[in-house]
């Protein structure tokens, strides 16, 4: 067996062992935050943006912070959809952003902004992808998941409300140091914060409309790299004990409901900000919600940890990115091999997908991989495109891309 072999991933990543893999997770996704409390401040304060569907009832499927007069920052994996040959980025005309608001049912005419480009980081890998030799030696090329973040502008200037303070590169590096000698597994600190409109209950059960916040441990990566990847050979998420492109969390603590659930970022949740205070006591976001590896409980592990895009290593990207008005509006990755194509053989500007997962065809979470697979786990993307289906207890519409 030789040449390249690509892990694939849709809404899970399904990594296999050394062989032929289908493995089909069904899983509900709905927005909110496990063991939150809400969240009140005023719109002036409020950096808080929600991506909907304006082709499916304006529905809810990320969240994303505000980082300029006309630009917000979330998750490539929230605009980059499908799996294989059919990844796609969403067009502008298909979303809509609603800002200054804290319970999405609120949302009117005053808080929706037409977005008008859509740009994704060139680097954004959805796939883990791993070379093999002849001698059946495995490499990997690239992780999965890895510079998870993309940007979005919008039509009209935000005006009188919060901007998030992004991390730059040193103050990120002063961060990670400061956090990690905080870390203690028995005695785990609450020094980071997440807000989002993701899962409250660790099945991804339970909708509402209100903003949720909670208090996190910082996993210092190198123990991240333990508790995700020991055992496995190449390391698929996070590929080396001093990555620079995640941050990792844990629960501090269990919650009440739960003698082994904790507070945690769930599904809905993806694209949101991590925050936490600086020496000096500056709130700055460090992350973007990213993923977690699969397991029960869906989300809210005390033992499994979830990932996030650190920003610091993308600031200059994105400073730069924000400068000017891109020139056309889709900015692919360059996983998307022909963005002029109709969505067949890869960068086609499909439908947003409304089953029961963030895949473009189908309901359930199907990972099917015909190539190298790499240990029996998935990974799960915190983003979800089905608050409505919950809420409403019934089936949706059937966009295919």
């Amino acid at each position: 067996m030789k040449g390249f072999q690509k892990i694939a991933l849709g809404t899970a990543l399904i990594l296999g062992a050394l062989s032929p893999l289908t493995q089909v997770y069904a899983m509900k996704v709905v927005p909110k935050i496990i063991g939150g409390d809400d969240v009140n401040f005023s719109p002036n304060e409020n950096m808080m943006v929600s991506l909907r569907a304006n082709e499916v009832d304006e529905m809810p499927f990320c969240g994303g912070t505000i980082i300029g007069e006309q630009w917000i920052l979330t998750a490539a994996h929230c605009v980059v959809l499908g799996s294989g040959d059919g990844l796609f980025v969403i067009k502008p005309s298909q979303l809509t952003i609603t800002a200054g608001i804290t319970d999405n049912s609120d949302a009117n005419v005053e808080n929706m902004y037409v977005a008008t480009h859509v740009v994704v980081h060139p680097d954004y890998t959805q796939d883990a992808k791993v070379k093999v030799d002849n001698q059946g030696n495995i490499e990997l090329i690239h992780s999965a998941l890895n510079n998870d973040l993309a940007l979005i502008r919008v039509d009209n200037k935000f005006t009188d409300l919060g901007m998030s303070v992004l991390a730059n590169d040193e103050l990120a590096n002063e961060t990670d140091v400061l956090l990690s000698t905080q870390w203690d597994d028995h005695d785990r600190p609450k020094n980071v914060r997440i807000l989002g409109w993701g899962a409250t209950l660790p099945d991804g059960s339970s909708p509402s409309d209100s903003l949720k916040q909670a208090t996190l441990s910082f996993l210092p990566i190198a123990d991240c790299f333990v508790r995700i990847e020991n055992g496995s050979s190449p390391a698929l998420v996070i590929d080396s004990p001093t990555n620079r492109t995640k941050i990792c969390t844990l629960p501090p603590e269990k919650i009440a409901q739960s003698p082994t659930v904790g507070a945690d970022s769930c599904f809905g949740d993806s694209g949101g900000p991590l925050f936490t205070q600086t020496a000096e006591g500056q709130t700055i976001q460090i992350g973007i919600v990213s993923g977690s590896t699969v397991g029960s409980p869906a989300c809210g592990s005390l033992s499994r940890p979830t990932f996030y895009t650190r920003i610091g290593t993308y600031y200059d990207w994105i400073t730069e990115t924000i400068k000017k008005t891109p020139q056309k509006p889709i900015t692919y990755p360059n996983i998307i091999k022909d963005p002029d194509s109709d969505g067949d053989n890869g960068g086609g500007t499909g439908e947003i997908p409304c089953n029961d997962s963030i895949s473009p065809n189908n309901c359930a979470l199907v990972g099917k991989d015909s190539g190298g697979s790499m240990g029996w786990w998935s990974l799960f993307l915190l983003g979800g495109l089905f608050w409505k289906r919950n809420k409403e207890h019934n089936s949706m519409p059937n966009y295919q891309s």
